[in-house]
């Protein structure tokens, strides 16, 4: 059930298609890497495809990744994740 509403938030945003698309890309998101995950990194892999600019639609695509490059700034440097190591000492 949460696998397929997972799954679903993803198509929502066309994420999904392009995780499919771009393997390669996304690999080192979902798999361990030793380079970290920082606010910059992820401003380059989400690039917003706009709708045209002057138009209503695109003043609201802004405010979005505008509130999107926020949130990046703001959880920069806080450990979102834990390491499988730490889960594995609870």
């Amino acid at each position: 059930m949460y696998g397929v509403r997972f799954e679903e938030g993803l198509q929502t945003l066309g994420v999904l298609t392009a995780l499919r698309e771009y393997r390669a890309t996304f690999k080192p998101l979902f798999c361990r890497t030793d380079q970290r995950l920082t606010a910059e990194l992820m401003e380059q892999i989400f690039r917003p495809e706009c709708s045209l600019a002057g138009s209503s639609k695109r003043a609201a695509e802004n405010a979005v990744y505008c509130y999107f490059l926020d949130y990046l700034q703001s959880i920069e440097g806080i450990a979102v994740f834990c390491e499988t190591s730490e889960v594995e000492a609870r």
